[in-house]
């Protein structure tokens, strides 16, 4: 059902804004960031356990990613070193 929300909400953007593909994944990028930042500033997260909280905060926005880029032909391998360069990248700069 969470994967049918997201691919629901990757065509409700891409087909309202006119948003071609390759514009989308930077504002899938940004709304994940936002989302793991705010999170994080409201539990206080500088902690190991309070970093991994704000990802599981956005789980949805991380789904619209991987739905993204799978759509796109990217295999499983390439999304998921993709998924963890972004959390790595949010991680040293919630510390």
């Amino acid at each position: 059902m969470q994967r049918f929300a997201a691919i629901a909400m990757l065509f409700a953007l891409a087909c309202n804004g006119g948003i071609k593909a390759d514009d989308l994944l930077p504002r899938l990028r940004k709304d994940y960031e936002d989302c793991v930042y705010r999170s994080a500033r409201s539990q206080g997260a500088s902690t190991s356990d309070g970093i991994e909280l704000a990802f599981q905060a956005c789980q949805s926005n991380e789904q619209a990613i991987i739905t993204h880029l799978t759509a796109l032909g990217m295999a499983q391998a390439t999304v998921e070193k993709t998924l963890k360069a972004f959390r790595l990248r949010l991680q040293k700069t919630l510390r």
